[in-house]
């Protein structure tokens, strides 16, 4: 089995990415449980010498499953040295006249979870659950190291490495690469130029304030509902969003403008950096418009 390792991988720390430093404001010591999981069906008869090694070589592959984080310097660390991944759990939960499955299989998905360590670069774990249906694999990893997208290539990559094991993957782009070319991106000219047009957002999202119950500016409590919308795909239906919440806002709240947090999966970055399809990390992008 050929563990690609991440390709291009940087010599020594780099800037984290932009998201993670957001992350490490609000928490940071890193302590506070942000973690995402899945659980997938594996083939009938995959050994489990076969899961092994499949994961370690994921996490070979990608280097922020194995990054190791700063939040004083806000630097990110992809380790040279192949990091083990923590013992395989398994679960055996066969036993059909056991009344505390519920219970176990639970207990099986916090000790997984509890293998989760942002100071030392152990970001992904996972735990084997031997279900009277088949085998399936929990799948857990701290939000600092993967989104949505790096799940779908992670599960992609996985399901090769266990059924095709002698067919090698492509390289993985490494994501410490990435992150030092968003950093040197954010010091280009055409960045630097940008800078006061987006300071001056961020100082009249700070200018806004709520209106309070009695009409004076201050705190309010929110009622939440859910509103189903059909809106067109791309850029218009954005727009249309957009537009409908500053309206929204306005007639509210009495705001001639608005400043809204526009959330994005943030892999459309600059020809100059990395193509990331096939990187697993977390490039969440927020743009305040």
């Amino acid at each position: 089995l050929d563990n690609n390792l991440s390709a291009n991988k940087p010599d020594g720390p780099v800037t984290a990415h932009p998201i993670q430093s957001w992350f490490a404001s609000r928490s940071p010591d890193l302590s506070q449980r942000f973690h995402q999981s899945i659980l997938v069906k594996l083939p009938a008869d995959t050994s489990r010498d076969a899961v092994r090694n499949a994961l370690q070589a994921l996490v070979d592959r990608h280097g922020a499953l194995r990054c190791i984080f700063d939040p004083v310097t806000g630097m990110v660390t992809e380790p040279d040295a192949v990091t083990a991944m923590p013992e395989l759990a398994i679960c055996d939960l066969r036993d059909t006249q056991s009344v505390d499955t519920g219970l176990r299989r639970e207990a099986a998905a916090e000790k997984a979870h509890k293998q989760i360590n942002t100071k030392t670069g152990g970001l992904f774990a996972a735990c084997l659950l031997n279900e009277t249906d088949g085998d399936w694999l929990l799948l857990v990893g701290h939000h600092l190291a993967v989104d949505l997208v790096s799940w779908h290539i992670m599960v992609d990559e996985l399901s090769h490495m266990i059924t095709k094991p002698n067919v090698p993957l492509v390289d993985a782009p490494s994501y410490g690469a990435i992150c030092a070319g968003l950093a040197q991106e954010a010091r280009s000219p055409v960045t630097t130029t940008e800078r006061p047009y987006w300071d001056a957002i961020a100082l009249q999202s700070d200018a806004i304030s709520w209106p309070s119950a009695s009409g004076k500016a201050g705190p309010l409590i929110n009622r939440t509902s859910n509103v189903a919308v059909s809106l067109p795909s791309g850029a218009k239906g954005q727009s249309q969003l957009l537009q409908s919440m500053a309206q929204a806002a306005r007639s509210t709240f009495g705001w001639c403008s608005s400043v809204i947090d526009l959330e994005t999966h943030g892999r459309d970055l600059p020809r100059s950096i990395t193509d990331t399809s096939r990187c697993v990390g977390w490039f969440t992008r927020i743009t305040p418009v």
